[in-house]
């Protein structure tokens, strides 16, 4: 489950990045990165519920 989170938040970052999807001065890449690098579930959660 939290891998599907994980994919959302990646195709997010790349839609951002390539100027296909309109976003409010949020890095998506810098909340991806944070997702895949958190051990921390709890963490990774909140973080995925903040940017989405």
């Amino acid at each position: 489950m939290l891998q599907i989170g994980q994919k959302t938040v990646k195709n997010k970052a790349e839609q951002a990045l390539s100027g296909r999807v309109g976003i409010r001065n949020c890095s998506w890449n810098l909340a991806a990165q944070i997702i895949y690098n958190s051990t921390l579930t709890t963490h990774r959660r909140a973080t995925f519920e903040l940017v989405v």
